[in-house]
């Protein structure tokens, strides 16, 4: 079967649960919102995932039994032109349950259910912990983005965080009591996550030598502080050969442009490569010795469930957010403090020491997509959804 997308809006679809997400770029949250959809399509729930537009390379991974519905929100109004055209598609189509994920999205859908009169149940995902993530903006960006959150989050009937650390700051934040901000991990398909781990790669820079393979994967970005790992490793390829590997897109130019004078500072250029995106990181993983998080924050990271599953030794930083959580405080990882440049290094080299470690397969199994589908499931499709409105046919939230 092939994937369909389609602009036009149908009356009466019968659609179960909605994502709406601006498009399917490459993040962990497309990513994560992407395997759920799937997930739960799989159960034989009718469910659609609505795109500001219908573009990213997470879209070739969304499962035919998934619909898309393509908003073709473009140009200088496309934010608020989404706001309309998604609260036509919520009128017209009117799925049982709407979810979004990612902050300025969590926003314009609470306004399209207000602006539609929507009757279902809206739920919107926190995917990392706030604070951190606003405290480079300037202060009238982070006035206006932190406003329009604390206005839109409570009007929601559930926030749904993937982890306990982002459900706290929610409700300390917006004042929400944890009755209706709960937290539920990702999941991690270990069975597809193997299977695509074998696939073939040719790359001549990782198979034309022998030494240690350092990986971390994610984008190239601020808050996953490269600079710190790459300081890191410079101090490991001291004492040791040994390679590192970044896979994963570059979205914020000047933090690129860092990254690789960096690289070319330390004498590093024959020992680190940046890979790019890569949609089957799974193979690059098969060959790494040690899996990097260097991360200032994190909500529910899925390089490291990823790893946990194919069984690679994990360093992370404690960073706020779920890195902790996922690895046990330390049971099934090595975690640094943040930006600790000395620290990181020394955890590398131990983990590359290590004759012994736990195996992390153990820990991906609490993770399953049954588990996860089945949480999501509890909430999205509670009984009563449909008939939660007032006497005036609008939602009721408080």
């Amino acid at each position: 079967m092939k994937l369909t997308v389609t602009t036009q809006m149908h009356q009466n679809l019968n659609v179960d649960i909605a994502f709406f997400l601006p498009n399917l770029e490459a993040g962990g949250a497309e990513g994560a919102i992407v395997a759920l959809a799937n997930s739960l399509a799989s159960q034989g729930l009718h469910v659609s995932l609505v795109l500001s537009n219908a573009k990213g390379p997470f879209l070739a991974a969304v499962s035919p039994a998934v619909r898309v519905e393509n908003l073709s929100a473009t140009g200088p109004t496309g934010k608020m032109g989404t706001i309309f055209r998604l609260a036509s598609y919520m009128k017209t189509c009117g799925p049982r349950s709407m979810m979004s994920s990612l902050d300025v999205p969590n926003v314009q859908l609470v306004a399209a259910a207000r602006l539609a009169r929507y009757k279902g149940l809206i739920a919107i995902g926190q995917r990392a912990t706030i604070g951190p993530v606003y405290e480079r903006f300037g202060y009238v960006r982070k006035t206006v983005y932190l406003t329009a959150m604390r206005l839109a989050y409570p009007c929601a009937d559930v926030v749904i965080c993937n982890s306990s650390a982002a459900a706290d700051e929610v409700c300390a934040l917006f004042g929400m009591g944890r009755d209706r901000v709960i937290s539920i991990h990702n999941s991690v398909d270990s069975e597809r996550i193997n299977r695509l781990a074998n696939a073939e790669l040719t790359d001549r820079w990782l198979l034309g030598q022998n030494t240690p393979l350092i990986l971390s994967v994610g984008s190239i970005t601020h808050l996953k502080d490269r600079l710190t790992l790459i300081k890191a490793f410079a101090l490991v390829s001291e004492r040791r050969a040994a390679r590192l590997a970044i896979v994963g897109a570059s979205y914020e130019p000047e933090e690129h442009a860092k990254v690789v004078n960096l690289i070319s500072e330390l004498g590093l250029s024959e020992q680190v490569r940046l890979c790019g995106f890569d949609p089957n990181p799974y193979r690059w993983m098969r060959y790494a010795a040690v899996l990097v998080s260097s991360s200032l924050t994190e909500g529910c990271p899925n390089q490291i469930l990823e790893g946990l599953a194919l069984g690679i030794p994990i360093v992370a930083t404690d960073c706020p957010g779920g890195t902790g959580e996922l690895l046990e405080q330390g049971k099934w990882g090595r975690l640094v403090p943040v930006a600790d440049i000395h620290g990181m290094a020394d955890a590398i080299l131990e983990t590359l020491d290590d004759v012994d470690p736990r195996d992390g397969r153990l820990r991906a199994a609490d993770f399953s997509p049954l588990r996860v589908t089945s949480a999501y499931m509890s909430v999205l499709m509670r009984p009563g959804v449909a008939a939660m409105t007032s006497a005036d046919g609008s939602t009721p939230r408080s």
